[in-house]
């Protein structure tokens, strides 16, 4: 018994040291466990802010794609009354240069037709009148000279 009571000592002081121990190092465990909690909450801080600023940015660039599709419609739109209006311009040209060709054939026909009255003037011998046509002044004294 003289050794079993040593022993108990030896274990009673054990134990109250490793209970001593056991607070020592629950402590150091709970400083490290709020380390590592206050690690975490950093990390979702700034993931919470990375993704705030890729929700803004998204909100920006979505506003920008609207805006350039509105501006894309509008410059189709125009292009379209462009067409319309190039299409209107080539119709009506065709049409002017119809009606040109209608207008020189015209002119060709009484040019001809002027020729052979000046022709026939000529040979009837009423020159003077001719002449006066022909001396391409004035038309305003042509007038007067054919009255007197």
């Amino acid at each position: 018994m003289k050794r079993i009571l040593p022993i108990c000592l030896l274990a009673a002081l054990g134990i109250t040291a490793l209970v001593a121990e056991a607070p020592a190092q629950d402590a150091d465990l709970t400083q490290i466990k709020e380390r590592e909690l206050e690690a975490v909450r950093e990390k979702i801080s700034s993931l919470k802010t990375s993704m705030d600023k890729r929700a803004a940015e998204r909100d920006r660039i979505t506003g920008e794609l609207q805006s350039a599709e509105v501006l894309i419609v509008e410059k189709r739109t125009h292009l379209r009354e462009l067409q319309r209006q190039r299409d209107f311009s080539e119709k009506k040209k065709a049409e002017l240069d119809a009606q040109l060709v209608v207008k020189e054939g015209e002119l060709a026909a009484e040019s001809e037709q002027l020729g052979s009255q000046v022709v026939a003037a000529y040979t009837s011998g009423e020159q003077e009148r001719i002449k006066l046509l022909l001396n391409q002044h004035d038309p305003a004294t042509l007038g007067r000279l054919l009255t007197y």
